[in-house]
């Protein structure tokens, strides 16, 4: 958010800063929920609130956060409109998630509907909010809250696939998470469409096991590539009509792992989001 108002021409203080801290409030208290229904142990690397003082002080804390956060932007009758909307978005998506559970007969477009309302609604209010701030026109905050939206998708399917692969240092939180949560995530999704025996690993919660077929199927190098799909989406979401930006996008190469170029061409972000 910071970056798009400056970047719009507006000044970094006064409005934006209380209004991007609010967005990082949302995304903390929707976490700590997040922990409680998940029974997580760890985030970044630390205790959750739940593990550490118990799930009622964990879902007040949570409730408190969103209440504060409310105060930050009650001046802002659009902007409100937006945040709201996300944070309805992310209540829906944890709940379809949870309905979804132990689901191998989810459909790929369900996990993508998921991850859309869980997390990149939250990225696309972001980005969008920033456009409205900076005082943008009408079609440069739709690119926005587009390349924030594409953004969210990239992020979330990585960290989908990183929960089978990345060590739990890089992580912040413990690996194969989703497993012992039984959540089909989308790397289970082409890998069902490939082998049988994956569904047998998966009511053993073999992790090692998974991990293998998922690899060995090409289920991970699926998920991946839709993620830079999604990476690339949000690069043309910005190049059509945000392309004045000085900087933004100075070249031509559309791979999500040119570091080139800031903040377009970033390489795909690591977990530390929802999971």
């Amino acid at each position: 958010m910071l970056s798009w108002q400056r970047d719009f021409g507006g000044q970094v203080y006064g409005a934006t800063v209380p209004l991007a801290a609010a967005v990082e409030l949302i995304h903390t208290a929707s976490l700590t929920h997040d922990d409680i229904n998940d029974c997580s142990d760890l985030r970044r690397g630390r205790p959750t609130v739940n593990v550490r003082w118990g799930n009622t002080t964990a879902l007040l804390t949570g409730d408190f956060i969103f209440g504060r956060l409310m105060k930050l932007i009650r001046s802002f009758a659009r902007i409100i409109q937006v945040l709201a909307n996300a944070c309805v978005s992310i209540v829906e998506g944890e709940t379809r998630q949870m309905l979804t559970l132990r689901d191998i007969h989810m459909t790929e477009e369900t996990y993508l509907k998921i991850a859309h309302q869980k997390t990149a609604s939250l990225f696309s209010a972001s980005a969008e909010t920033g456009g409205i701030l900076g005082q943008a026109t009408e079609q440069q905050i739709r690119a926005l809250a587009e390349y924030g939206l594409n953004l969210g998708m990239a992020f979330q399917i990585k960290d989908d696939a990183l929960n089978y692969v990345g060590g739990s240092d890089r992580l912040g939180k413990p690996v194969a998470l989703d497993l012992a949560q039984e959540k089909v995530s989308l790397p289970i999704i082409a890998t069902l469409k490939k082998t049988d025996r994956i569904k047998s690993a998966l009511r053993a919660q073999n992790t090692q096991e998974v991990a293998r077929l998922l690899q060995e199927t090409g289920g991970l190098d699926y998920a991946m590539n839709r993620a830079q799909e999604y990476a690339r989406k949000a690069q043309t979401a910005l190049s059509r009509h945000v392309y004045f930006l000085p900087g933004l996008l100075s070249c031509s190469d559309a791979s999500p792992s040119c570091k080139t170029c800031s903040p377009a061409c970033a390489s795909l972000p690591t977990s530390t989001g929802h999971t």
